[in-house]
């Protein structure tokens, strides 16, 4: 399924801590657009861990 139709808008945001884990499109000669789809996952939370500590670092 896709997020647009062809010479649509696009906005698209993952819920919550979710990151977008994947991006697949497929365009059209004939109208010189694309659709799109994406895919999210869980964002790592060692990730957070590591910037906090980082963050914290530099005070």
């Amino acid at each position: 399924m896709w997020q647009n139709d062809y010479d649509q808008r696009l906005y698209y945001t993952c819920s919550g801590r979710d990151s977008i884990s994947m991006i697949t499109s497929k365009h059209d000669n004939g109208r010189e657009d694309r659709v799109w789809d994406f895919s999210c996952k869980q964002s790592f939370d060692s990730f957070y861990r590591m910037l906090l500590v980082s963050l914290c670092q530099l005070v």
